[in-house]
């Protein structure tokens, strides 16, 4: 199966599958605080199952880092 260049890139070149890992990371003062990643949401480095509380702690973070 032929893979189709990402957007933005050109037709000769091709992706790895590690430059397709999607992920999201908010940090603060150069640590880790908040991960999306395909397993989940985690915090501070913990798994957190419960979407509610994912939702609290991503909140509590944007609320404190925006203005």
């Amino acid at each position: 199966m032929r893979q189709h260049p990402a957007p933005g890139h050109s037709s000769l070149e091709t992706m790895t599958q590690e430059e397709y890992r999607s992920e999201i990371t908010l940090s603060e003062r150069g640590k880790e605080v908040i991960r999306v990643d395909k397993e989940g949401f985690h915090y501070n480095g913990q798994f957190i199952a419960d979407a509610g509380e994912a939702h609290r702690l991503l909140v509590e973070f944007l609320k404190k880092h925006t203005a």
